[in-house]
């Protein structure tokens, strides 16, 4: 049975609700760990887990396996995504009931994944958006036993089925007569055939205009805009520009960015987009700290929940903090160490990693703001060898 906090969506109060700004659900990235050092650099910003098969769920659960690995987090990690994926209506709906219990915020459909396992193979992804009529009966068995929000994460659409009328039909088959009123639409349309994953995120262009015309032809929906977002700056643009009518985006979802260079693309986050006073994180170095405690905290627990040695969890929770001094002085030795000490150590803990791999960051680095400019310049020492200077600006 899903718990009170499932049940109420008072949990999140009005302005915390609102999904302003989001982390896009990624493969391999987005997971139990990562969150937790996203959560630290903003309270305010909607999590996405990685997606999850229906079919493992059902299965784990019938060899009688704790669903724990793939669905417990932290309570401070709310408010959290689940995304699903899959193509069968009865399945997904059992893996919905299987997630009651560990009370995510909403349940999110994948209709947006062009990766050949999946669109290919699992027929499912961006291929269910080339048939609404089976999405619609999805999201309506999905929907009947939740008791939080669905919503739906596409493209713009798919091989031919392409065009603008289509979208809108594919919004309103999925949506009409439904509880379904949030879609998070990666602004590009995705080919089946002939590009990679990889090139399936750059190459189809973007058509953010696509996603504005929704929001007017569809006004009593929600729509959220994915797609080559990378800084704040342009999230916050994009929350407020107006759309040819006057339409507006509900939120912004950012993507590799969010992961590649977390401090960069979330710690001001609650402050710039969210209209916070201040944000919960200070510095890297309270990060860091923060981070080490939580992560050390859960060893134990996560090494049952994997089946696996302490150290081999370490290896996963450090993973996240590879980018967190993205282009700045010590970025290089900092990921060197900790790669070295997690490939060819025995870490015992979060801790000890990042406290060697501490001592290549430079302490005003360490302790500049969420907000700090940076500033380099190139200056010559008395025997003529010129170097960088890189120095920090609050």
């Amino acid at each position: 049975m899903a718990t009170a906090i499932a049940q109420d969506r008072s949990r999140l109060d009005e302005s915390t609700s609102a999904p302003l700004l989001s982390v896009a659900p990624m493969m391999e990235w987005t997971d139990v760990y990562y969150r937790n050092l996203a959560r630290l650099l903003s309270r305010r910003t909607w999590l996405y887990t990685e997606m999850i098969v229906d079919k493992t769920l059902i299965y784990k659960e019938k060899e009688g396996k704790s669903l724990d690995r793939y669905l417990h987090f932290p309570e401070p990690q709310h408010p959290v995504v689940l995304q699903l994926g899959g193509n069968s209506p009865p399945q997904l709906e059992a893996a919905v009931k299987l997630a009651l219990s560990y009370e995510y915020d909403e349940i999110n459909l994948n209709c947006g994944c062009p990766s050949p396992r999946v669109s290919g193979k699992g027929c499912f992804g961006a291929a269910l958006m080339k048939d609404p009529p089976s999405v619609r009966a999805i999201v309506e068995g999905m929907s009947r036993s939740s008791p939080v929000p669905v919503t739906i994460k596409c493209r713009l659409g798919v091989d031919d089925n392409d065009t603008y009328p289509e979208l809108v039909e594919f919004v309103r088959q999925t949506s009409e007569n439904l509880p379904i009123d949030h879609f998070i639409m990666h602004a590009r349309k995705a080919f089946l055939q002939g590009l990679s994953p990889a090139q399936n995120r750059d190459v189809p262009p973007l058509k953010y205009d696509w996603v504005f015309k929704l929001s007017e032809d569809f006004p009593h929906l929600k729509f959220s805009l994915n797609g080559g977002v990378k800084t704040l700056d342009e999230a916050k643009d994009l929350l407020e520009r107006r759309g040819e009518r006057g339409g507006r985006i509900h939120g912004v979802m950012i993507g590799r960015a969010a992961y590649k260079t977390p401090w960069h693309t979330l710690a001001d986050a609650d402050r710039a987009i969210f209209g916070e006073a201040e944000n919960p994180c200070t510095s890297r170095r309270q990060l860091l700290r923060d981070y080490c405690e939580l992560c050390d905290s859960q060893l134990e627990r996560q090494s049952k929940s994997w089946s696996c040695e302490p150290k081999q969890v370490v290896r996963k929770m450090a993973k996240p903090l590879l980018g967190l001094f993205y282009a700045e002085p010590g970025t290089n030795k900092w990921k060197r160490t900790i790669e070295e000490m997690l490939h060819k150590g025995s870490p015992a803990s979060v801790t000890e990693v990042v406290e060697r791999s501490m001592e290549h960051i430079p302490a005003e680095i360490l302790d500049a703001s969420p907000q700090a400019k940076y500033v380099t310049r190139t200056e010559t020492d008395s025997e003529g060898n010129r170097k960088r200077v890189f120095s920090v600006v609050d």
